[in-house]
């Protein structure tokens, strides 16, 4: 039983920026944990090159019209849960862990979660000399097991990115958990899916969003 888990969404994203986040990371995962990749089901793992053997792909049922970062996350974190992981990290493969994955994955416990906060990168080019700045980023967060199931995972009613994970973050908060940084690169890209409106940015739409109600989500993760 695998005492932690890494869950990635990678749906519909260009294999090349798959195995960049591998490159980027490869030290530092070294098959210590798993990771379950979330793709969609147009997408031949066979084709991705050098994939590890502690990947373990998860392809999501049925076929989105528009991306939706709350469903693909439940969904692996759900699948993460099942198989007994007692610790599931949730990461954008735009990410580069810099030294704060073991604080990632160690440092959640009962009533405590793990946020990374970013050293934006000025360019592609210069991911590696980083700068500081005090933003915060909920697109990385560390719970145990039982912490995701008691929230029931993301919101599944917002459809794209943006506040999804900031609202996950608020529910914890107010399931009386406290809150951890942690310090990550964050990598600038191109934009993914956006001129096609498959990959929108719903920040506003999803922070109007009336409150959750407590327990109201309780197939989050099955997929459509």
């Amino acid at each position: 039983m695998p005492k932690a888990a890494i869950v990635l969404v990678s749906y519909k994203l260009p294999p090349a920026r798959l195995m960049d986040w591998l490159r980027w990371n490869l030290m530092e995962l070294a098959g210590c944990v798993p990771v379950y990749v979330v793709t969609d089901p147009t997408t031949d793992v066979a084709t991705v090159c050098s994939r590890p053997p502690w990947w373990r792909f998860l392809i999501y049922p049925g076929k989105m019209p528009v991306f939706s970062l709350a469903k693909t996350a439940n969904f692996g974190i759900r699948r993460a849960l099942e198989d007994g992981c007692e610790t599931i990290l949730k990461c954008d493969p735009d990410i580069i862990f810099d030294g704060a994955l073991e604080t990632m994955l160690t440092t959640p416990a009962a009533g405590r979660y793990v946020v990374a906060k970013f050293h934006n990168v000025r360019s592609y080019a210069e991911r590696q000399r980083p700068y500081r700045d005090e933003m915060a980023t909920d697109g990385c967060i560390s719970m145990t097991a039982h912490a995701w199931q008691a929230i029931q995972g993301y919101d599944e009613r917002m459809y794209g990115w943006g506040f999804e994970d900031t609202e996950v973050c608020q529910r914890a908060k107010e399931s009386g958990m406290q809150q951890t940084n942690a310090w990550v690169l964050h990598v600038d890209h191109p934009p993914w899916g956006r001129a096609s409106g498959f990959n929108p940015n719903r920040n506003d739409a999803n922070f109007n969003m009336p409150p959750r109600i407590i327990g109201s989500q309780p197939d989050w993760g099955k997929g459509l």
